[in-house]
């Protein structure tokens, strides 16, 4: 009997390593399942906007595939940070919706997204890309006309981003201070997450960097990065942020992103009017 409780208990415990390690070996399609996306073939194009630019830039593990829409007369450009379940193909579906607020749209896809490189990537290499992102951009525009929008998973990388260039002001929809706080409110009685977790992404250690102004947005019934993280994001930046938070708005619900567009449209009439080409 305590023989095969003790078969029992070593299965047990081989079977929760296993998990365990799985869980950290394929974080990376977990949290940026690329393979959800709309994919992004060899022969796309982008075709949102006046005129629009694509190119594949060096990244940490190979090649990452930026893109920018442009319109007329542009006020500036916002440079976007996308969700894990988006790609410049979906972008370009409603890059339209930025358009309409006078600016470039301008984005790039992660590692293994679209026709980026697959690779095995980890944080640093994140920050990395966005980096080259972002240096590229200052190719097609004036630092000072740069706004960072942050969507998601994605908001993490953008106040990373803006902890480094401080100057631009910083627009972000269900953002988190950390996700390594979001996993903990979702698997903590699971698994160990503190131990696997290989993005973090600490965004509360970065907001106080930031400069320039800090807008944040998030659905009260959003389940899947709870308000509280936002909250607790808010409560770590300095007195230049603020949070609108919209009732009955989940995720990725349609009311939160037509929330958004005004949202947008009255921050960045406030707070600038960027000078014109």
């Amino acid at each position: 009997m305590k023989s095969a409780l003790k078969k029992t208990s070593i299965s047990l415990a081989l079977f929760y390593l296993g998990i365990c390690t799985a869980s950290y070996f394929l974080q990376a399609r977990l949290l940026f399942p690329a393979h959800f996306t709309q994919p992004v073939p060899e022969s796309w194009q982008p075709t949102a906007g006046d005129s629009a630019t694509q190119s594949f830039i060096n990244s940490s593990c190979g090649k990452i595939h930026v893109v920018i829409w442009k319109v007329k007369k542009p006020k500036g450009t916002i440079m976007m940070f996308h969700g894990n379940g988006e790609s410049v193909a979906s972008i370009n579906d409603y890059a339209y919706v930025f358009h309409n607020l006078g600016y470039n749209l301008m984005t790039w896809d992660y590692p293994s997204y679209g026709q980026s490189t697959d690779c095995w990537f980890s944080q640093a290499d994140l920050f990395n890309d966005a980096e080259a992102a972002y240096k590229w951009l200052l190719s097609q525009e004036k630092p000072e006309r740069i706004v960072l929008f942050g969507y998601s998973i994605g908001t993490g990388v953008a106040i990373y981003t803006a902890s480094q260039h401080p100057q631009h002001d910083v627009y972000l929809v269900a953002a988190y201070d950390s996700l390594l706080n979001v996993a903990k409110e979702r698997v903590s009685n699971l698994l160990p997450v503190t131990l696997i977790m290989r993005y973090p992404l600490n965004a509360d250690k970065w907001i106080n960097k930031i400069k320039g102004n800090i807008h944040m947005m998030h659905g009260l019934s959003d389940t899947l990065i709870t308000p509280s993280r936002a909250q607790a994001l808010l409560n770590k930046a300095n007195q230049n942020a603020d949070i609108e938070f919209v009732k009955n708005a989940g995720h990725a619900s349609d009311n939160l992103f037509t929330y958004r567009n005004a949202w947008m449209q009255r921050h960045l009439k406030k707070d600038r009017e960027l000078i014109a080409f």
